[in-house]
């Protein structure tokens, strides 16, 4: 097993550098592949690792990328740390030959398999994609987080809002007038 450490995600790696007995990468800072994506800079390098073992033209990928990423709240805006640190699978195929139908549905099998380029595995791609997918739709702190007072925009985890605690006004409103 031939194992390469410090791997720059900056290369390429074709499928002719993967021996046949498999190769281990570890990069020790995967976090630049984040550039452009919206993501605040990670506080501390994410680390990636990959096995990869070749099977004629198919390769087989077993992974993981650890580390943590300073988030947005989507409450109050205060940052939070994510740890990220699920192992993934992929099945990598060659792209060239293949048939796609819109609006298939896909096997558990084919969401595990991706697809490589003129002999090109998608290091960079891999990396990025499995830190994404770990990056929940709504991010909070906590899961008792107050968010931000909608009309003075005080943060309600932190200090009490200072507007007017007025009663809405629903429709019966009328009839308590109508009463009083």
């Amino acid at each position: 097993m031939a194992t390469i450490q410090g791997y720059d995600i900056a290369g390429e790696l074709t499928l002719d550098d993967l021996p046949q007995e498999g190769l281990d990468l570890y990069c020790p800072d995967v976090s630049p592949i984040l550039a452009g994506s919206g993501l605040p800079e990670p506080l501390r390098p994410v680390a990636g690792e990959l096995h990869l073992v070749r099977k004629g033209e198919s390769v087989r990928v077993r992974g993981r990328v650890t580390g943590s990423l300073a988030l947005p709240c989507d409450r109050c805006l205060e940052l939070y740390l994510l740890d990220v640190g699920h192992p993934f699978t992929y099945l990598l195929l060659p792209l060239e030959g293949q048939r796609f139908k819109p609006e298939m549905e896909l096997t558990p099998e084919e969401v595990e398999t991706s697809y490589y380029e003129e002999g090109i595995i998608p290091v960079r791609s891999i990396f990025r994609e499995q830190i994404l997918l770990q990056i929940p739709m709504k991010g909070l702190c906590s899961p008792g987080c107050r968010g931000l007072c909608p009309g003075c925009g005080a943060n309600l985890n932190r200090e009490p809002c200072s507007c007017a605690q007025e009663a809405p006004e629903g429709p019966f409103a009328v009839l308590k007038e109508l009463l009083g």
